[in-house]
């Protein structure tokens, strides 16, 4: 296993009805644009659907464990807060997170060579 950096705060948003999936997406990928995106060290953010529609999944990645406790300790927080419970109360859903520390990762095999 190689090894990885770098920290995750996975989020966990329950989803009303399959057929919300995208606009449950959507709400918290704005959110993600307009409140989180810009701090420095900030990576990414992928949104996964659980194939049964009940539950959208973010991984939001930073680059380390410092760069995300910056972020909440910087940003507006009361503000972000705000937003994101006006989407739970507007979209009928809840949410979770969870943060993990990167350790490793398996790669592809190479393909071997005649």
């Amino acid at each position: 296993m190689r090894h990885l950096e770098g920290f995750y705060s996975i989020i966990d948003y329950t989803v009303p009805a399959s057929e919300s999936v995208t606009s449950v997406a959507e709400a918290f990928g704005r959110i993600q644009r307009d409140w989180v995106a810009q701090y420095k060290g900030f990576v990414s953010a992928r949104f996964l659907a659980k194939t049964d529609g009940s539950t959208v999944r973010v991984i939001v990645e930073w680059v380390d464990e410092n760069a995300f406790h910056d972020f909440e300790r910087n940003s507006d927080t009361q503000r972000r807060i705000g937003a994101l419970n006006d989407a739970f109360q507007r979209l009928s859903t809840t949410g979770s997170r969870q943060t993990f520390t990167a350790i490793g990762e398996v790669l592809p095999r190479q393909a071997a060579r005649n």
